[in-house]
């Protein structure tokens, strides 16, 4: 009898530390998302801050109104390298933008699917060389918005 709670002891002591080490994990996760909001949003840095990432995206809303098809352009390549200067600040290491994108995706930024889609309409719309129409301009770069917003950067 006194092995069985010897034997049940250890086991327990086992799921505690267990368990221990699954909280200290999910804390340190939730932690890295509070500080990526902070960096992105809360910190201004010469040349970027949240009030430019605003006055930006204006920039890019009054494109998406033109039915020139080099200003429906502009918007999509405007909107993704500004996700790019985002995600260059809040450290998400690589040498191109995809590679930067896979790292978020890794580290479990939410809706990055939505912005890996965005980018690839941007380097297919670059490809083609201005065929582009507007709904196609406004799906990209509400896309872009959802997840900024769901970002808190907008």
């Amino acid at each position: 009898m006194e092995e069985a709670i010897f034997v049940l002891r250890r086991i327990f002591t086992v799921i505690s530390i267990v368990t221990f080490i699954a909280v200290i994990i999910l804390a340190t996760f939730k932690v890295r998302q509070l500080l990526f909001i902070w960096r992105v949003v809360m910190e201004d840095e010469p040349g970027y801050s949240k009030t430019k990432a605003m006055k930006e995206w204006e920039n890019i809303q009054r494109s998406l109104d033109s039915d020139d098809r080099y200003a429906l352009q502009l918007a999509i390549t405007e909107a993704d390298k500004l996700v790019d200067r985002i995600l260059i600040k809040s450290q998400f290491e690589g040498k191109t933008m995809d590679d930067r994108l896979r790292m978020a995706y890794r580290k479990g930024r939410p809706s990055v699917e939505e912005l890996w889609r965005a980018h690839k309409t941007r380097e297919y719309v670059e490809q083609q060389q201005g065929t582009i129409d507007q709904l196609l301009a406004r799906q990209t770069v509400n896309r872009i918005e959802r997840v900024l917003k769901e970002w808190d950067i907008l």
